[in-house]
């Protein structure tokens, strides 16, 4: 883990409640929720700088209430080597390719690691009530979750919204889907807050909304 990333979540506060100056009206923070919809129509990575942005114009419980759901933040890239790849688009390489941990990789496509983080969240609009609560995390172009890499399968892993919490599932991926480190079988795991949530080389951390303001808020200071 990042040791930012593990020095805040050890010591994120919920007594922070001051708006910075020039905090944004109530219809700004509406209009950056909308753009937040609109950026997880598809592969459910939220924009770092809308996050930050909302993060700047509200208190803690004001995100909470507008955001309205925990995130994967991402941590950290596991070493390791992949096999020879070919010369087409990662996106349409069907194969998953297997990696050990000998050698340092890329981050994940489109941005660095720290700045990738997906909202368990989805459009209030055009979903049914029941796909409001799956989240499918793959290298598919229709994951909630999506992680266009290959070492990713196209059906990673499922996070499914019940009533006691959300829980974990993996769905037979090459190379793995781990929680605290102990890698998933065909059981599912409830997670909790602070766990630590890897897809194949991609580490994440299972925060709530207020830990995620605190998180962001810390960045800014």
């Amino acid at each position: 883990m990042f040791r930012w990333l593990k020095s805040l979540v050890g010591s994120v506060s919920h007594s922070k409640g001051l708006k910075s100056a020039g905090a944004a009206t109530p219809a700004e923070q509406h209009h950056l929720i909308e753009s937040l919809d609109d950026l997880l129509k598809t592969p459910g990575k939220a924009c770092y700088r809308t996050l930050s942005r909302l993060v700047a114009s509200t208190t803690q419980h004001e995100f909470i209430d507008l955001v309205h759901c925990p995130a994967l933040v991402g941590s950290a890239v596991r070493d390791g080597e992949l096999m020879k790849q070919g010369s087409e688009p990662v996106a349409k390489r069907k194969k998953t390719q297997l990696f050990s941990p000998s050698m340092v990789n890329l981050f994940v496509q489109g941005g660095n690691i720290e700045q990738s983080i997906f909202l368990l969240r989805k459009p209030l609009t055009g979903v049914s009530s029941s796909g409001m609560k799956i989240f499918r995390v793959g290298r598919d172009q229709n994951s909630d979750i999506q992680m266009v890499d290959v070492a990713i399968s196209s059906e990673h892993a499922v996070i499914k919204l019940e009533s006691d919490g959300y829980y974990l599932q993996d769905l037979a991926s090459s190379n793995g889907t781990f929680v605290n480190g102990m890698k998933l079988g065909r059981e599912r795991v409830l997670l909790e807050g602070g766990d630590s949530v890897r897809f194949a080389r991609y580490e994440f951390i299972f925060i709530g909304s207020g830990e995620l303001h605190d998180l962001l808020n810390g960045l800014r200071d």
